[in-house]
């Protein structure tokens, strides 16, 4: 079987982790840099055009039919929207993207789209306003300071900060393309790493603690035990139906876990889960290879 990652940057210990687990197989890797660290530990690597790039998709596919892929994996959430738009093309060429369905990746990576997804399916989640919609002065009516401001596509933490008062609010968010505020939340973050099959059900999740971040992805981090979280999760991939892995990031609370976010891809930190024995590179080969998918839950 031979696999590509898209935009692989710096996910070395992603790419080790499925050499390990899955040794027969022939990992592909690209991204835009050159100097990218993962190209230089895959099995064969190219540099491609940026994902905003008309010819971006085409040196894909070019990529994936000389090299006989049969699975893409990406793992930039601004990527997965590209994919997404073109998934007829690489069903047409017998390639599989592992990929949530459509609407999953529009609710993934719009966070408005995000908070209305939880609060339909009574998931408790923070209080998020749009700030073009809202008169400044009256959004504390509706958060209390300090909230979070943020933008409403955007990943990897980028353009992320507290506001603390009036004046802050109005400063960055002139700065902030399509700004959202966020209710503050106190309380321990914990990313969830899920693999599931399209159809609603799941079949491994590990909770981590997150106790460092870089650039927006998790550096050092604590698995934790599943029953504080294991209903809701269930509750939202049957609603969400994550095809491949997908995390979804919570605060735990003195209330239970409140939820604020879902990533349609590899979190960077699922390395760390891997160690305590989830087996997401396993299940990806069932996956591709359109077999049942052991469960690995509990």
């Amino acid at each position: 079987m031979n696999i590509l990652l898209t935009s692989a940057g710096r996910r070395v210990e992603l790419l080790e982790c499925i050499q390990k687990s899955l040794p027969h197989i022939t990992i592909y890797a690209t991204d835009k840099e050159p100097i990218a660290p993962t190209l230089f530990v895959a099995d064969k690597a190219f540099t491609v055009s940026a994902i905003t790039e008309s010819d971006y998709i085409s040196q894909l596919l070019e990529i994936s039919k000389r090299h006989e892929i049969d699975g893409i994996i990406p793992l930039l959430d601004p990527e997965l929207t590209i994919l997404s738009d073109n998934r007829n093309l690489f069903n047409e060429n017998k390639i599989q993207l592992v990929l949530s369905n459509d609407n999953s990746i529009k609710i993934a990576n719009d966070k408005i789209l995000t908070s209305t997804f939880f609060k339909k399916i009574q998931i408790k989640t923070p209080v998020t306003i749009k700030v073009k919609n809202e008169i400044i002065p009256d959004i504390p009516s509706k958060i209390n300071f300090p909230l979070f401001i943020k933008p409403r596509f955007g990943s990897n933490s980028r353009d992320v900060g507290i506001c603390k008062n009036l004046e802050e609010l109005s400063f960055f968010s002139s700065r902030i393309d399509e700004p959202i505020v966020q209710e503050n939340i106190e309380g321990n973050e914990v990313t969830i790493d899920v693999f599931g099959d399209g159809t609603g059900d799941i079949f491994s999740m590990v909770p981590r603690l997150r106790l460092k971040i870089r650039c927006g992805e998790v550096e050092r981090a604590l698995t934790l035990d599943d029953k504080l979280f294991i209903d809701d999760v269930i509750r939202i991939c049957k609603e969400f139906k994550p095809y491949g892995p997908i995390n979804i990031q919570c605060f735990v609370t003195d209330d239970g876990p409140i939820f604020s976010e879902i990533n349609a891809r590899f979190g960077g930190g699922y390395p760390l889960s891997d160690v305590a024995g989830a087996r997401f590179p396993e299940l990806l080969f069932e996956l591709i290879n359109g077999k049942k998918l052991s469960n690995h839950l509990g």
